[in-house]
């Protein structure tokens, strides 16, 4: 049995950006343009989505009983001697 699953791809670098920048909006060194300053808000928002909805596909795929009897073989071989 062969499970697939596709997980969307997320730009690092708009991550790694959003972690460079501080979060005091103050700072008269930000180069962010004002169109876009609530942009990285709305990209965190998208991917703590996308990781809860993996989550939940994820708890729905090994809770299924299939899925559970081929886990519980699994450990139940590797116990044997």
């Amino acid at each position: 049995m062969t499970v697939r699953i596709s997980v969307p791809e997320v730009p690092v670098h708009s991550l790694v950006h959003a972690l460079d920048d501080s979060t005091d909006s103050t700072d008269s060194t930000d180069s962010t343009v004002d169109g876009d300053r609530g942009s990285i808000s709305i990209e965190f928002a998208l991917i703590t989505l996308c990781a809860a909805a993996l989550a939940g596909v994820l708890v729905a795929v090994v809770t299924s009983s299939s899925v559970s009897a081929a886990l519980a073989q699994l450990i139940a071989d590797a116990l044997s001697p």
